[in-house]
């Protein structure tokens, strides 16, 4: 008797490590391809009400400065002129809703919003707008040129 409960015991233990090798490969390749269709994933629709949020949080900021030390997502550029841009942008990579969003606040005080452009990663606006443009008029002819079309943020729909 006592060997048959052994035999058993040992049974289970084949038949779970059995069950975890058949089981294992699977799970792990499907949160594998998960990850990667996370990454690859492309939304660039934007969202109104992420573009309402991130104007109302950039319209408090007196300067690029008060804005970067208050918030490490807002990015910053200044113009040999003087004038001075700050903003915000939402990755269009990756399973999130909004991805796509740019707000920008201008040292005008003019508030701008974008949606249904390519946003290619962190450092979208810093190397693909900011740097590439020579004035405030260089970055809002930048956005256009990229694709991107302009919020109403007052109007009630988008």
């Amino acid at each position: 008797m006592t060997t048959w409960k052994l035999t058993k015991f040992q049974f289970g233990l084949l038949a779970g490590a059995g069950c975890g090798l058949v089981l294992a490969p699977p799970l792990v390749i499907g949160a594998v391809y998960f990850a990667f269709l996370a990454s690859q994933s492309v939304y660039d629709g934007g969202s109104i009400d992420l573009a309402r949020e991130w104007r109302d949080e950039l319209s408090t900021y007196s300067s690029p400065q008060e804005a970067t030390k208050s918030n490490d997502a807002i990015v910053q550029f200044t113009f040999d002129s003087g004038e001075w841009v700050i903003g915000r942008e939402k990755t269009s990579h990756g399973l999130h809703v909004g991805g796509g969003t740019v707000v920008l606040r201008d040292s005008h005080g003019e508030v701008h919003a974008f949606h249904n452009g390519h946003v290619c990663g962190n450092g979208f606006l810093r190397y693909e707008i900011f740097e590439q443009s020579s004035d405030l008029a260089d970055v809002y002819a930048a956005m256009t040129e990229h694709g991107f079309d302009e919020y109403d943020l007052d109007s009630t729909t988008e």
